[in-house]
Protein backbone atom coordinates (compact mmCIF):
# COMPACT_ATOMS: atom_id res chain seq x y z
CA UNK A 1 0.00 0.00 0.00
CA UNK A 2 1.66 3.23 -1.26
CA UNK A 3 1.96 5.66 1.35
CA UNK A 4 0.36 9.53 1.31
CA UNK A 5 3.63 11.17 0.32
CA UNK A 6 4.07 9.03 -2.63
CA UNK A 7 0.50 9.26 -3.52
CA UNK A 8 0.63 13.11 -3.33
CA UNK A 9 3.58 13.32 -5.90
CA UNK A 10 2.04 10.43 -8.13
CA UNK A 11 -1.29 12.76 -8.28
CA UNK A 12 0.58 16.23 -9.23
CA UNK A 13 2.94 13.83 -11.36
CA UNK A 14 -0.46 12.68 -13.14
CA UNK A 15 -1.46 16.36 -13.41
CA UNK A 16 1.55 17.60 -15.15
CA UNK A 17 1.01 15.41 -17.59
CA UNK A 18 -2.42 16.30 -18.83
CA UNK A 19 -3.05 19.69 -17.55
CA UNK A 20 -6.07 20.33 -19.23
CA UNK A 21 -7.98 17.26 -17.62
CA UNK A 22 -6.30 17.91 -14.00
CA UNK A 23 -7.44 21.88 -14.43
CA UNK A 24 -11.29 20.74 -15.85
CA UNK A 25 -10.43 22.81 -18.72
CA UNK A 26 -13.56 22.99 -21.93
CA UNK A 27 -13.15 21.22 -24.62
CA UNK A 28 -11.36 23.20 -27.91
CA UNK A 29 -13.82 25.16 -29.80
CA UNK A 30 -14.27 23.66 -33.71
CA UNK A 31 -12.04 26.26 -36.10
CA UNK A 32 -14.15 28.89 -37.41
CA UNK A 33 -15.60 28.02 -41.10
CA UNK A 34 -13.47 29.31 -44.08
CA UNK A 35 -14.85 32.35 -45.95
CA UNK A 36 -16.70 31.34 -49.20
CA UNK A 37 -14.96 32.84 -51.83
CA UNK A 38 -16.61 35.72 -53.70
CA UNK A 39 -17.98 35.08 -57.31
CA UNK A 40 -16.00 36.63 -59.97
CA UNK A 41 -17.41 39.36 -62.49
CA UNK A 42 -19.29 37.83 -65.25
CA UNK A 43 -16.71 38.18 -68.07
CA UNK A 44 -19.48 39.17 -70.42
CA UNK A 45 -20.21 43.25 -70.81
CA UNK A 46 -23.13 44.30 -69.09
CA UNK A 47 -26.10 45.75 -71.31
CA UNK A 48 -25.97 49.67 -71.67
CA UNK A 49 -28.88 51.65 -70.32
CA UNK A 50 -31.22 52.86 -72.69
CA UNK A 51 -30.88 56.58 -73.60
CA UNK A 52 -34.36 58.90 -73.62
CA UNK A 53 -32.31 61.86 -75.42
CA UNK A 54 -33.28 62.84 -78.92
CA UNK A 55 -30.88 63.79 -81.72
CA UNK A 56 -32.68 65.50 -84.62
CA UNK A 57 -30.15 65.24 -86.89
CA UNK A 58 -28.72 61.71 -86.29
CA UNK A 59 -25.08 61.98 -85.05
CA UNK A 60 -24.57 64.36 -82.33
CA UNK A 61 -20.82 65.83 -84.75
CA UNK A 62 -23.34 65.90 -87.62
CA UNK A 63 -25.72 67.98 -85.13
CA UNK A 64 -23.13 69.92 -83.92
CA UNK A 65 -22.18 71.42 -87.19
CA UNK A 66 -25.21 71.67 -88.49
CA UNK A 67 -26.33 74.15 -85.68
CA UNK A 68 -23.25 75.94 -85.93
CA UNK A 69 -23.43 76.64 -89.83
CA UNK A 70 -24.23 80.58 -90.09
CA UNK A 71 -26.34 79.93 -93.12
CA UNK A 72 -28.64 77.50 -90.85
CA UNK A 73 -28.66 80.28 -87.99
CA UNK A 74 -29.91 82.68 -90.55
CA UNK A 75 -32.93 80.62 -91.74
CA UNK A 76 -34.06 79.87 -88.67
CA UNK A 77 -33.77 83.33 -87.48
CA UNK A 78 -35.64 84.51 -90.18
CA UNK A 79 -38.39 81.53 -89.91
CA UNK A 80 -38.71 82.87 -85.99
CA UNK A 81 -39.49 86.20 -87.02
CA UNK A 82 -42.11 84.83 -90.18
CA UNK A 83 -43.99 82.59 -87.71
CA UNK A 84 -44.05 85.44 -85.26
CA UNK A 85 -46.16 87.79 -87.43
CA UNK A 86 -47.83 84.98 -88.43
CA UNK A 87 -49.09 84.61 -84.75
CA UNK A 88 -50.07 87.84 -84.42
CA UNK A 89 -52.05 88.33 -88.10
CA UNK A 90 -53.51 85.39 -87.33
CA UNK A 91 -54.67 86.70 -84.03
CA UNK A 92 -55.77 90.16 -86.17
CA UNK A 93 -57.63 87.85 -88.41
CA UNK A 94 -59.85 86.36 -85.65
CA UNK A 95 -60.95 89.35 -84.33
CA UNK A 96 -62.03 90.61 -87.92
CA UNK A 97 -63.42 87.53 -88.59
CA UNK A 98 -65.61 87.73 -85.58
CA UNK A 99 -66.45 91.03 -85.82
CA UNK A 100 -67.63 90.52 -89.52
CA UNK A 101 -69.75 87.43 -88.31
CA UNK A 102 -71.76 89.40 -85.71
CA UNK A 103 -72.34 92.27 -87.74
CA UNK A 104 -73.30 90.24 -90.82
CA UNK A 105 -75.89 88.58 -88.30
CA UNK A 106 -76.99 91.90 -87.05
CA UNK A 107 -77.21 92.65 -91.08
CA UNK A 108 -78.92 89.41 -91.54
CA UNK A 109 -81.51 89.99 -88.74
CA UNK A 110 -82.51 93.57 -89.91
CA UNK A 111 -82.99 92.14 -93.44
CA UNK A 112 -83.96 89.05 -93.09
CA UNK A 113 -85.81 87.89 -90.51
CA UNK A 114 -89.88 87.47 -89.34
CA UNK A 115 -90.35 91.36 -88.38
CA UNK A 116 -87.24 92.65 -90.38
CA UNK A 117 -87.36 96.44 -90.22
CA UNK A 118 -85.47 96.40 -94.08
CA UNK A 119 -82.37 98.72 -92.24
CA UNK A 120 -79.32 98.41 -94.24
CA UNK A 121 -77.22 100.22 -92.68
CA UNK A 122 -75.00 97.48 -91.36
CA UNK A 123 -74.62 96.31 -94.78
CA UNK A 124 -71.55 98.32 -95.95
CA UNK A 125 -69.85 98.13 -92.61
CA UNK A 126 -70.14 94.43 -92.90
CA UNK A 127 -68.98 94.26 -96.53
CA UNK A 128 -65.51 96.62 -95.45
CA UNK A 129 -65.13 94.11 -92.89
CA UNK A 130 -65.55 91.16 -95.03
CA UNK A 131 -62.40 92.51 -97.35
CA UNK A 132 -60.54 93.13 -94.36
CA UNK A 133 -60.77 89.57 -92.93
CA UNK A 134 -59.74 88.21 -96.75
CA UNK A 135 -57.04 90.54 -97.06
CA UNK A 136 -55.42 89.46 -93.09
CA UNK A 137 -56.44 85.58 -93.74
CA UNK A 138 -53.94 85.41 -97.14
CA UNK A 139 -51.82 87.67 -95.62
CA UNK A 140 -50.95 85.76 -92.66
CA UNK A 141 -51.19 82.43 -94.83
CA UNK A 142 -48.14 83.95 -96.91
CA UNK A 143 -46.14 84.31 -94.05
CA UNK A 144 -46.54 80.68 -92.92
CA UNK A 145 -46.24 79.45 -96.70
CA UNK A 146 -43.11 81.55 -97.41
CA UNK A 147 -41.44 80.92 -94.13
CA UNK A 148 -37.95 78.63 -94.61
CA UNK A 149 -37.90 75.38 -93.48
CA UNK A 150 -34.19 75.08 -92.24
CA UNK A 151 -34.95 71.83 -90.79
CA UNK A 152 -37.68 69.40 -92.00
CA UNK A 153 -39.68 67.69 -89.16
CA UNK A 154 -38.33 64.27 -88.32
CA UNK A 155 -41.52 63.25 -86.14
CA UNK A 156 -44.39 61.41 -88.80
CA UNK A 157 -47.18 61.61 -86.63
CA UNK A 158 -49.96 63.93 -86.39
CA UNK A 159 -49.34 66.83 -84.41
CA UNK A 160 -50.93 69.90 -83.33
CA UNK A 161 -49.64 71.88 -86.05
CA UNK A 162 -51.25 69.03 -88.72
CA UNK A 163 -54.24 69.90 -86.92
CA UNK A 164 -54.03 73.77 -87.17
CA UNK A 165 -53.11 73.60 -91.11
CA UNK A 166 -56.45 71.21 -91.61
CA UNK A 167 -58.21 74.13 -89.98
CA UNK A 168 -57.06 76.47 -91.62
CA UNK A 169 -57.82 74.51 -94.83
CA UNK A 170 -61.17 74.36 -93.67
CA UNK A 171 -61.52 78.18 -92.97
CA UNK A 172 -60.02 79.03 -96.20
CA UNK A 173 -62.79 76.99 -98.10
CA UNK A 174 -65.41 79.29 -95.86
CA UNK A 175 -63.83 82.16 -97.05
CA UNK A 176 -64.24 81.53 -100.32
CA UNK A 177 -67.69 80.09 -100.19
CA UNK A 178 -68.61 83.08 -97.57
CA UNK A 179 -67.76 85.16 -101.02
CA UNK A 180 -69.68 83.49 -103.28
CA UNK A 181 -72.56 83.00 -101.59
CA UNK A 182 -72.57 87.13 -100.65
CA UNK A 183 -71.71 87.60 -104.56
CA UNK A 184 -74.99 85.98 -105.17
CA UNK A 185 -77.25 87.33 -102.17
CA UNK A 186 -76.02 91.03 -103.13
CA UNK A 187 -77.06 90.53 -106.74
CA UNK A 188 -80.22 88.49 -106.40
CA UNK A 189 -81.32 91.34 -103.58
CA UNK A 190 -80.63 93.60 -106.49
CA UNK A 191 -82.21 91.84 -108.82
CA UNK A 192 -85.62 91.78 -106.63
CA UNK A 193 -85.40 88.36 -106.27
CA UNK A 194 -86.11 88.34 -102.61
CA UNK A 195 -86.37 84.49 -102.06
CA UNK A 196 -83.35 84.05 -103.56
CA UNK A 197 -81.14 86.46 -101.99
CA UNK A 198 -83.00 85.43 -98.37
CA UNK A 199 -81.83 81.63 -98.73
CA UNK A 200 -77.91 82.90 -99.84
CA UNK A 201 -78.04 84.90 -96.96
CA UNK A 202 -78.96 82.44 -94.74
CA UNK A 203 -76.75 80.01 -96.26
CA UNK A 204 -73.39 82.68 -95.96
CA UNK A 205 -73.91 83.14 -92.45
CA UNK A 206 -74.37 79.51 -91.89
CA UNK A 207 -70.94 79.53 -93.40
CA UNK A 208 -69.56 82.63 -91.65
CA UNK A 209 -69.93 81.02 -88.28
CA UNK A 210 -68.65 77.73 -89.03
CA UNK A 211 -65.42 79.25 -90.38
CA UNK A 212 -64.95 81.54 -87.61
CA UNK A 213 -65.34 78.21 -85.36
CA UNK A 214 -62.40 76.75 -87.40
CA UNK A 215 -60.05 79.91 -87.16
CA UNK A 216 -60.74 79.80 -83.04
CA UNK A 217 -60.08 75.78 -83.53
CA UNK A 218 -56.28 76.83 -85.26
CA UNK A 219 -55.20 79.48 -82.74
CA UNK A 220 -56.09 77.04 -80.07
CA UNK A 221 -54.49 74.32 -80.93
CA UNK A 222 -51.39 75.93 -80.93
CA UNK A 223 -51.43 77.05 -77.43
CA UNK A 224 -51.25 72.91 -76.70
Amino acid sequence: MLRAPNLLLLLLCAGALHPRAALGATPEEPPPARPTPQEEPSAEPSAPKPSHDFDLFGDTSERADALSSPDLSKAIARRHHALKAHQILGLSTLALTAATVLVGQFNYDRLYTSGASGNDSLQLTHRILAYSTVGAFATTAGFALFAPKPVERSDPGFSTIDFHKLAVAGASAGMLTQLALGFVAAQAAQAGNGHLSSNMAGAHQLVGWTTLGLLSAAGISLLF
